[in-house]
This record gives structure tokens, sequence and C-alpha cells, in this order.
């Protein structure tokens, strides 16, 4: 089954009859062609528009005990809704009695835009719109339920879209213009994993783009004969304390050494598990230090 990602900013769903209606449509996110676990491509959830949708399906459903009480405008809004729900949701079991509304709704459109049509017709019109309404809330309710879904939240006070879509936000962009794209990608899946609660994983990544930018950071510096990787961490700082020559540098050296001894070489065991507050630690001290490097590259 696939699962879903769903960041919510305070959001609330409607306080009517269909908030269950307007729940349940969450689960429809993990529908959509997204693995946490791996490319984790999403798209967003409009909560606005779902709580919108669960008003229009509370309205159209009364239209077949109170047709009358249903106007031009609210049956084009209605339309536009049901479409965008249609369109940004991947429903294939409720979809036919979706389409089937839309249909219903034009139906009652033209009905209301002729002057002509009587009374009797224009209440079977507006009937059929919810009857149809009813049709598809019984169907889609069936199908959200089914579903999974999960609600991403903030960490360390960075917003759960930062973290899972704008690693820019994360660092300056006159240090992320310094990075190379693996770098930038390590950074970013250390944030995603961060958001999802993989604190190791986030740890590793997060020393993966260090070591990186070590090496660059080291070759810029010390201007070494071969751009090889040297043997680790131990190395590339034995070589940076004889080529930095200013309290900055030996102070960016000092936080290298810090991280190395506290995060870095205790994560490499197996039996070490980062705890959330302890990835936390680990990320902003990463990101502090790749900002000081980026800063002398």
């Amino acid at each position: 089954m696939t699962t879903a990602l769903i960041e919510t900013e305070g959001n609330s769903a409607i306080a009517n009859e269909e908030v269950g209606l307007t729940l349940a449509l969450l689960y429809s996110m993990a529908m959509r062609e997204c693995d946490p676990t791996e490319a984790m491509e999403m798209r967003d959830i409009n909560l606005a528009l779902i709580c919108e949708f669960g008003e229009t399906m509370a309205l159209l459903m009364e239209a077949e005990e109170r047709p009358l009480e249903i106007d031009q405008t609210t049956v084009k809004r209605s339309r536009i809704r049901v479409k965008r729900i249609l369109k940004d949701f991947h429903l294939p079991l409720s979809r036919h009695d979706g389409e089937r509304l839309i249909r219903k709704l034009n139906d009652a459109e033209r009905v209301l835009s002729d002057t002509s049509v009587g009374d009797k017709s224009l209440q079977d019109a507006l009937s059929s719109v919810g009857l149809a309404a009813h049709t598809w809330h019984t169907v889609l309710y069936k199908e959200l339920k089914a579903e999974e879904s999960y609600l991403v939240e903030e960490k360390g006070g960075v917003p759960a879209s930062t973290l899972l879509r704008n690693v820019e936000k994360v660092l300056p962009s006159n240090v992320l213009n310094k990075l190379s794209s693996q770098v930038i990608d390590d950074i970013r899946q250390a944030c995603r994993c961060l958001a999802l609660g993989c604190n190791t994983a986030s740890g590793f990544h997060m020393m993966r783009a260090m070591e990186a930018v070590i090496h660059a950071y080291y070759i810029k510096l010390c201007s070494p004969a071969s751009f090889d990787p040297l043997n680790g961490w131990a190395a590339y700082l034995d070589q940076l304390r004889k080529c930095c020559k200013t309290d900055k540098g030996r102070q960016t050296l000092e936080l290298i050494q810090r991280i190395k001894n506290v995060t870095r070489n205790p994560i490499i065991h197996r039996d070490v598990m980062l705890t959330a507050d302890e990835a936390l630690a680990m990320f902003g001290m990463a990101q502090t230090a790749i900002g000081f490097m980026a800063e002398e590259l």
C-alpha cells in the first residue's frame, strides 16, 4: 500500500455534518505516486480546497430535500470544486460517480439559466444533483477510508514544507551557490529524513554532505598536488591545521573536530541510533560548519 505525507499548518476542518468526509478526503493523498523511503516526490494537499469541498458536498446533498435553496452561483461554484477534487486526487473507484455529479450539475445550470422552465423541472434537476451527491459521497467515503495518511509536523521550529521540499531555506543562497549538487542532495535527504523521524539516516546524510565540503575546503586552503580524498576526517584536520592562517578558520576546524568526536564517530557504530533531539543537534552543528567552510570556498 502506498503512503501519504500531509503537512498541516493549523488548518481546521469546517464544523458541519460533512466534517467526516472532509477529514476522510485527506486519505486520498495516499493514492498518489509518492514513496517516502525513495524519491519522495509529493504534491501539496490544499486543505482549504478540502474544507470548501466539505461545504459543497453538505450543500449539494441537501438539494435532494430542499432543491429550491440552490441557485445558479452555487451550482457553478460546486462544479468547479468537484472538478478540482477529481483533477487533484487519484480516485479510481469513485471517479465515475464524481463525473456523474458534474453532469448533473451541468444539467441543473442549464435549467436554472432557462427562465421558461417551470418549478417542477427545476426541482427535479436539483433533486438529481442531491441524489448524485449522496451516491458519490457513499462510494468516495469507502474508497478513502481504506487509505492511510500521515501528518508531518515541524522539527526544531523548521516547518515541514521547508524540510521536505525547500532545502534552499535551510542554508542561505550565498552558501548554497558554493556547494556541489551532490552536497545539496545529501542535505536535502537529511532534511527529509529529519522531517519523517528517520533520525539516524538524517545524521548519515548530513555527515556525507559535511565530508564532501571538508574535502573542497581542504582543496581550497591547502592547494594539494593531488585532489584525491584523504583517509578520514582526522587526516583532513591534520592537513587543514597546517594551512589555516585565520582565527575564523581555526574556529571552523575546532567545530569540525567537535562534530567528529561528538557525533560523526559514534554514528558509524551499528548499535548507535540517534534520537530526534540528537539528530536535530547534529543537523544544526553540521549546518553551521558547512556555512563557515562555504564562506571560504
